[in-house]
């Protein structure tokens, strides 16, 4: 390879393919991508199939290059015993698909979705194609935080398959936007109580769940505890008010919901390994 170009690569086999993908610091002319293919071409005595990808921009869009050079050789195995080529327009057709269902996806519209599959598996049987396909959908779900890998697909060619795949996904979002819906209420109620004595038991009624789950589903989705997230926004006043210089210690730790100085001066080093005392000294030193 290293006579053919100059440009930095990576490359992987599996089975009869090799996989090549190009590094470079500026964006290429497809000109030049075709010139390389025919190279390839000739030295493996015009008997290889080599598909191009289209260059992009975004280390994301690596998956959609490599779905280029797939299509681009079913395209070519249609007419000729080898050869090398981009894809046909049929490519950005199939990254079009994708964004519609991911779009259905989005608004839970399942049987939308799955008639957009199935025109898509009449006229596509390429299962690395298939696959690859899949893999984007998941990926533009996951960007949103969405997560549907514990769902998998064993016949790709197989209908029901993706219906089931379809339906599970259209759950997963309803249930990401629905429990996010929850933590967005209690988070709010949060921020305009932390002042007062408030417990997880009364937020937890406040959004209509029950303790257990409440505390696993605000775990889940702020990846803090109930009381690590109201002691953040307690502390965070803190600050505040001791910048502002206008109360006494006293006076900010009942402002913020704490009732013992002793307690909040403790909580309060704890978190940024200076006492209010010392914190406030230390900004007034600047």
């Amino acid at each position: 390879m290293n006579n053919w170009t100059d440009s930095p690569f990576i490359y992987h086999v599996q089975k009869n393919q090799m996989i090549l993908f190009f590094i470079l610091q500026e964006r290429i002319r497809k000109e030049e991508i075709i010139k390389l293919g025919r190279r390839l071409f000739i030295a493996s005595g015009n008997k290889t199939w080599i598909g191009l990808g289209h260059p992009y921009d975004k280390l994301e869009d690596l998956p959609r290059s490599y779905q280029d050079a797939l299509l681009a050789i079913q395209q070519i195995k249609k007419f000729k015993k080898g050869g090398y080529s981009f894809p046909t327009n049929a490519s950005h057709s199939m990254a079009e698909l994708k964004d519609k269902i991911v779009d259905c996806i989005l608004k839970t519209e399942s049987i939308q979705a799955f008639q957009q599959v199935k025109d898509m598996l009449r006229d596509e049987k390429n299962i690395e194609i298939i696959q690859e396909f899949h893999f984007e959908i998941k990926q533009a779900l996951h960007k949103k935080g969405i997560h549907v890998n514990d769902f998998h697909i064993r016949n790709w060619l197989e209908l029901d398959e993706w219906e089931k795949f379809l339906q599970y996904c259209c759950l997963q979002v309803h249930h990401y936007f629905h429990s996010k819906g929850y933590i967005e209420r209690a988070k709010t109620y949060i921020q305009q109580n932390y002042h007062k004595p408030i417990t997880l038991e009364e937020v937890a009624e406040h959004v209509d769940l029950s303790a257990p789950y409440f505390t696993k589903l605000f775990k889940e989705k702020t990846n803090k505890t109930f009381i690590d997230y109201l002691t953040e926004i307690r502390l965070t006043k803190a600050k505040e008010l001791l910048l502002e210089h206008q109360l006494s210690f006293k006076e900010i730790c009942f402002q913020v919901g704490y009732r013992d100085p002793n307690y909040f001066s403790r909580v309060f080093k704890k978190y940024y390994h200076l006492s209010p005392r010392e914190f406030q000294n230390q900004i007034l030193k600047k």
